[in-house]
């Protein structure tokens, strides 16, 4: 007959097989389960790049179309306006003044003031102005943009 120091040793060493068969299943079994949470997380990356792509288009079409309106609304404007800012000697003496002497009021609806010597023209600003304030409606439809891409993401 089997001793019974035999028969321990046999069951030892099958329960040994059986755990580490065990083990490896479970191992087996963690191991697919990270490949599906890899998969899924994939599949969502996948998905958010599809929406962000197609947000991004759409703030990019919007941005373009008002950036054309905007200049072809410049284009339909009339000629520009020429600004032109005075400039006075140097010792003319003080601001100009109201006709009979006084200084004009500060509120609107007061005399006209009377310039004391004939100002010399400035440069004409009107055509720089109409830009600035072009590309000012420009960087408002951009801020606009990002806004909205902000908004959707």
């Amino acid at each position: 007959m089997i001793s019974t120091e035999v028969k321990v040793i046999f069951i030892v060493i099958v329960l040994q097989l059986w755990a580490s068969s065990a083990g490896y299943c479970h191992y087996e079994g963690v191991q697919q389960g990270r490949a599906e949470v890899i998969q899924s997380d994939v599949r969502a990356i996948r998905e958010q790049a599809g929406r962000d792509a197609k947000v991004a288009e759409r703030v990019k079409n919007g941005y373009e179309s008002e950036i054309a309106r905007l200049r072809a609304d410049a284009a339909l404007q009339p000629a520009p306006v020429s600004i032109r800012l005075c400039k006075y000697p140097r010792g003319s003496g003080s601001a100009p003044t109201v006709a009979g002497g006084t200084q004009p009021p500060s509120s609107a609806g007061g005399g006209v003031p009377e310039v004391p010597e004939s100002p010399v023209a400035g440069p004409d600003i009107g055509p720089e102005l109409q830009q600035l304030a072009l590309r000012a409606d420009e960087l408002s439809a951009q801020v606009r943009a990002l806004l909205s891409r902000e908004m959707d993401l």
